[in-house]
């Protein structure tokens, strides 16, 4: 499993679907507008089809809002089950946890390149999470002491350890709008 690498969600709404086969955790945002209002309104049956179960448990259903952890392979369909949970602290946390188990103990202590440069050697120099308004869209990076940046989405295991190694070096993780 060492092309799956872990994803995390922003805060959203998910049906917790219980079914026959387990509990399945699905994004709303994948529901049609129907679905979702069925779920809301505490019929999950019409989410069965996003599950391997064979039969809806309504009455153990319900919908919570969480960050959402998985594997997956960039580029490729497959990916784990969607696991969720109540804060950003625990998913990151949860996220670290299966990476290490995807790529090995050391996966999340191990040297990280980008543009086949490894951080050793290189100090981080800023650190931010910008929000463009004119698409909305948030990304985190780091800039470095040789003119390089390193661009990543907030949340991102891998970010958040850059992030950590900036603090670390005194480098305040600045939140911007442009």
């Amino acid at each position: 499993m060492a092309f799956m690498k872990p994803e995390v969600t922003d805060k959203q709404d998910w049906a917790q679907v219980e079914t026959t086969a387990g509990t399945w955790w699905v994004p709303f945002d994948v529901l049609s507008k129907s679905e979702a209002e069925s779920a809301k309104g505490g019929d999950f049956e019409p989410l069965l089809q996003y599950t391997e179960g064979t039969e809806v448990y309504s009455d153990q259903s319900s919908v919570k809002k969480g960050y959402g952890v998985r594997l997956s392979a960039p580029g490729y369909m497959d990916a784990t089950d969607w696991e969720v949970y109540g804060s950003k602290k625990e998913a990151l946390k949860r996220a670290r946890e299966l990476a290490r188990e995807a790529e090995g103990e050391d996966y999340a202590t191990k040297k990280m390149s980008h543009r086949g440069r490894g951080t050793k050697g290189r100090s981080p120099v800023a650190a931010y999470v910008r929000t463009y308004t004119d698409s909305g869209q948030t990304k985190a990076y780091v800039e470095w002491s040789d003119g390089s940046r390193t661009e990543g989405e907030p949340g991102d295991p891998f970010m958040e350890q850059l992030f950590d190694r900036a603090k670390r070096e005194g480098v305040r993780v600045r939140h911007e709008v442009w």
